[in-house]
């Protein structure tokens, strides 16, 4: 049962790679587009798995590296797509965060397949910590600089780069706010005059 859950939460967000580990063009429109049909796709058939890992009853997945991910993929992707602009679409974070740092220190997510190695580290982006966003600059770069070394992942590099790219975006505002103003609105949270203006800007949310 356990094998099947992990395999229906990894299948459904990467679907079939291909032998460099990229998914088709079509996965990336579901990640990064707001799609109200995908939100509630994704709620209707992994939240009681979400309640389920909440709850510590998958703690057997830790013992391999895909069950790994798929607690990651639950933690820290599928609640931003269950509770979009709700203050618990980020009540997970911390939990997301403690499973991809044990990843990171065991290199297990250097065994994952291409694309998927990106997931893993997400919940380092996702972070408001700067210690957190360094680390996630830094295995960004390593995976720039290993991948970059053979042609045939020439499109692995690309979307390493542009996530190395997104890193360091998601760093400078840490470092210049210590949180992210975007998720102010939905945590409450009261905005400095700084970050009400810099809010207006282009890029200023993810």
């Amino acid at each position: 049962m356990s094998s099947d859950r992990i395999d229906a939460i990894l299948h459904f967000w990467f679907g079939d790679l291909d032998e460099i580990g990229m998914p088709q063009p079509e996965q990336f429109k579901k990640w990064w587009a707001k799609n109200p049909d995908f939100d509630r796709k994704i709620e209707n058939l992994f939240l009681k798995d979400l309640g389920n890992a909440d709850a510590g009853e998958y703690q057997t997945w830790l013992t391999q590296t895909r069950g790994q991910l798929a607690q990651i993929l639950l933690f820290d992707q599928f609640p931003r797509n269950i509770f979009r602009d709700q203050e618990q679409m980020y009540a997970y974070d911390d939990k997301g965060l403690e499973l991809s740092k044990a990843m990171v220190d065991s290199e297990a997510h250097l065994e994952l397949p291409g694309i998927c190695t990106t997931f893993a580290l997400m919940p380092l982006m996702h972070s408001e910590k700067i210690e957190d966003q360094d680390r996630c600059v830094s295995e960004f770069e390593k995976l720039v600089a290993h991948y970059s070394k053979e042609n045939k992942f020439e499109r692995l590099t690309q979307e390493f780069s542009q996530n190395l790219k997104f890193a360091h975006q998601h760093r400078d505002i840490i470092t210049r706010f210590e949180r992210f103003p975007h998720r102010n609105e939905i945590l409450g949270r009261e905005s400095s005059a700084k970050e009400i203006e810099f809010l207006k800007q282009p890029g200023s949310s993810f």
